[in-house]
């Protein structure tokens, strides 16, 4: 059997199609994040998962390039001087030319809540100094393991309502797909943090909230929170929002 660690693209597939475990999920995201050429891959797939869902339209560019580049390699000279002869390959190119830009337009304007958000979420990495695991509090521990269900219970059972112990959970509650929870905790945080002089996981929670956001199809709200981000230099996310995730945020919100 092959080794799917051997296999990014069959790993990335798996992904796409909801056959990865939590672990293994939160384990590819972090990959995502720190390699460029997984991203660069990732990216490709997206785009000839487009591709074949809309083959039709992609053979139509196909078999016009196919046509017309057979003939343009027999031009002559002659040929090529003839004004009629311009007229009628800078037609076929013009054609060609604004298929292909079509296709490109149908990408930007399919592009989805969820597409956006899977392309620029990745499961928040807790620092934990050194190796000793002892003195974590039981929802770092949890979530250390990517145990989301007991991260949430402990949540839920009000065991943890510092600034860390929300956050954590809102994450969880994205891992498990539940939005409005997650928002729920990560507007938490920055109520328990918009008194404090040293505030904790404001960053962290502003970013996630935004991408929350996005996924729940709230745009405005995502876009007034990017743009906050965007314009602070000193974010610990500005450049993240800053690398294509606001103008995906904006085309999305301006449909």
């Amino acid at each position: 059997m092959d080794n799917p660690q051997n296999d990014p693209v069959g790993e990335l597939i798996r992904y796409f199609d909801g056959e990865l475990t939590g672990e293994e999920r939160a384990t590819l995201e972090n990959k995502l994040h720190l390699d460029a050429g997984m991203m660069e891959e990732y990216e490709n797939l997206l785009l000839a998962r487009a591709a074949i869902t809309h083959y039709g339209y992609r053979q139509i560019v196909a078999d016009v390039h196919k046509t017309f580049s057979g003939e343009t390699l027999s031009i002559s000279h002659k040929e090529f001087s003839s004004p009629k002869k311009i007229r009628y390959y800078l037609a076929a190119a013009a054609g060609i030319i604004l298929l292909i830009g079509g296709f490109w337009m149908y990408r930007a304007f399919s592009l989805s809540p969820e597409e956006v958000f899977s392309r620029n979420y990745h499961v928040y990495s807790l620092n934990i100094p050194g190796s000793d695991s002892s003195g974590l509090t039981p929802v770092e521990t949890a979530y250390s393991r990517a145990n989301y269900r007991e991260v949430i219970r402990i949540h839920d059972a009000g065991l943890d309502k510092t600034a860390k112990g929300e956050f954590l959970a809102g994450i969880a509650f994205l891992e498990k797909g539940n939005n409005q929870k997650a928002i729920k905790c990560f507007h938490e945080v920055l109520d328990l943090n918009s008194s404090q002089a040293d505030p904790a996981f404001k960053e962290e929670s502003e970013y996630y909230l935004a991408l929350t956001y996005i996924r729940n199809k709230s745009l405005d709200e995502a876009i007034s929170l990017l743009n906050a981000i965007a314009t602070d230099n000193s974010h610990k996310y500005h450049e993240e929002v800053n690398s294509g995730l606001f103008e995906q945020a904006k085309k999305l919100g301006s449909r």
